[in-house]
């Protein structure tokens, strides 16, 4: 993945409920580091997906395996972002 825009981004895999969790995570995350909390991290991340988090004019890769093929989508979970429209499904064609 590369970011070439200004702000930070994800590219998460996983369920609809998976990305519902993890938004609100990510909110709460961010709410407690505007007070002087931790930042959000790759570990907290792969706990619940899997995926990368690229900062602005950066790179990352990550290895996903599809041993599920239902109900997948990709997302960024950053709050605001999803909302945006920073997601999809994942189809499998048969």
């Amino acid at each position: 993945m590369r970011n070439d825009g200004l702000d930070p981004h994800e590219f998460l895999i996983g369920t609809n409920r998976e990305h519902a969790e993890h938004r609100q995570m990510m909110k709460a995350m961010m709410e407690q580091q505007k007070k002087g909390g931790h930042a959000h991290d790759m570990a907290t991340m792969e706990a619940h997906q899997s995926g990368v988090s690229v900062q602005p004019g950066k790179t990352a890769a990550f290895v996903w395996t599809f041993a599920r093929t239902q109900a997948l989508e990709f997302a960024c979970d950053i709050p605001g972002h999803y909302e945006d429209g920073m997601h999809g499904v994942i189809s499998f064609d048969r």
